[in-house]
């Protein structure tokens, strides 16, 4: 009794199902799949933004710092020859300030950058991803994207 309902479902999966669902619902799945990967692309991209952002304004306001200690002993300064000296390390510092906050807009072009190639790839993989399962065997094989698993049979 249970084998001729179990062969029924067997050519129900292989004639109508697998096929309908390759048509017409594996094409969402990857759709998902690819806003689940762009999402973990943007959120690792961020936070990675971010670290560097505290990292390059921190190194920044450090510089600034300095320009602006150099340029305070500058002004109290009576020896013209000291004056200009530290005028010369409040430049120096404010120099390396600027650099840093340069440094920091590169690094967020070049991450934008990445981002922008690692979610072009990884569509082009996504959409690449075929999926197949090959019932002939006493335990049917699912493939996807070359990777194959065995999954349970069908019958008892």
């Amino acid at each position: 009794m249970y084998t001729g309902v179990l062969d029924g479902v067997k050519a129900f999966i292989l004639k109508k199902f697998w096929p309908w669902f390759k048509k017409f619902v594996w094409p969402h799945v990857k759709k998902h799949v690819m806003k689940l990967v762009d999402h973990a692309i943007e959120k690792m991209n961020d936070r990675f933004k971010q670290w560097l952002q505290n990292k390059y304004d921190s190194r920044q306001q450090e510089a600034s710092k300095k320009a602006q200690e150099a340029e305070r002993q500058s002004n109290e300064s009576s020896d013209t020859r000291e004056a200009e000296k530290y005028r010369v390390i409040a430049q120096v510092w404010r120099e390396v300030a600027e650099q840093f906050r340069r440094d920091n807009e590169e690094i967020k072009r070049k991450l934008d950058e990445f981002e922008a190639k690692a979610k072009a790839d990884s569509a082009t993989k996504v959409e690449d991803m075929n999926i197949n399962v090959d019932f002939s065997q006493k335990r049917p094989v699912l493939t996807i994207a070359g990777t194959t698993r065995e999954l349970p049979a069908l019958s008892k």
